[in-house]
């Protein structure tokens, strides 16, 4: 996890679902978002497939967010990287403008 966004994926289909946590709410981000029934709220011209929703405590609907989560666990996930610089991820690596370092967090 960096910078409070830990992205969620399956292994070899990429990545599906990123949570992107701030002290009112969390957004979630599905990469292929614009797939689910229904659709998640937040999209802009430029998010392509990408959709999200902002969780607040108390006001969300947890079935909804569950069913979007098993949606998008099947589909096929957002492979931003070469193989070689994926398996860099894998062993715990954080990509900085094309540079790898070991990550803390």
């Amino acid at each position: 996890m960096k910078w409070n966004s830990p992205f969620y994926g399956i292994e070899g289909q990429g990545w599906f679902v990123t949570f992107h946590v701030l002290t009112p709410y969390v957004k979630v981000n599905v990469f292929k978002g614009a797939e689910l029934d229904p659709l998640p709220p937040g999209a802009t011209p430029k998010s392509g497939e990408a959709r999200w929703t902002d969780l607040y405590e108390g006001e969300f609907d947890e079935a909804r967010l569950a069913n979007w989560m098993k949606q998008a666990a099947g589909l096929a996930g957002w492979k931003p990287l070469a193989p070689e610089l994926a398996g860099l991820l894998a062993k715990g690596y954080c990509l900085c403008r094309s540079l790898a370092y070991p990550s803390f967090a």
